[in-house]
């Protein structure tokens, strides 16, 4: 196994998960990554892999102060220019589909490693932009969500990584009230 991929994104998840302890310590938010059940495959008795139960959908979710429920992924691209929807798999895609049809606000926190910068894709920009890939395979141009459909995660008061900060700038109805914590 490429240790190299099997880490690829956890530096990024770390750092969301501090940012996810300091909402729920300023109660923002609760907010908790989703694990994905492993199975170990045993050839004699012996473990010499393992494959995923199910698929899970988005790597977090919780709810809001006040009971909104939200639930996003955490990327990270290596092209300065944005994310190449080759990151996102379609299951990924679905769940922030059905995220938006119940309401709950959807989005991936990305970040572009070159940038040495974090970003907010919303699901509606994701779904679009992925929608439009897929109609479009094998054209240039349409196989990335570029830096410039994101918005940028600053760090802030609340934390170093203050993605609903980022979210509040998009939809201000979402976060009402949540600036002053």
């Amino acid at each position: 196994m490429n240790q190299r991929m099997a880490n690829k994104g956890r530096s990024l998840e770390i750092l969301v998960e501090h940012q996810n302890a300091m909402y729920l310590q300023r109660m923002i938010a609760k907010i908790e990554k989703v694990e994905t059940r492993w199975v170990p495959e045993r050839v004699n008795g012996k473990i010499t892999g393992a494959h995923v139960v199910k698929k899970s959908g988005l790597d977090f979710a919780g709810c809001l102060a006040g009971g909104h429920s939200i639930k996003f992924d955490c990327k990270q691209s290596e092209d300065p220019r944005g994310l190449p929807l080759a990151h996102i798999q379609e299951h990924q895609i679905k769940e922030m589909e059905k995220a938006e049809l119940f309401g709950e606000t959807a989005f991936l926190v990305c970040e572009i490693l070159p940038l040495r910068q974090c970003y907010v894709v919303p699901a509606r920009t994701a779904i679009l932009l992925w929608d439009r890939w897929k109609a479009n395979k094998g054209k240039r141009g349409y196989n990335i969500i570029p830096a410039e459909r994101m918005m940028p995660v600053d760090g802030t008061v609340r934390g170093p990584c203050d993605y609903l900060g980022a979210m509040d700038n998009y939809d201000r109805s979402l976060l009402h009230g949540l600036r002053q914590r």
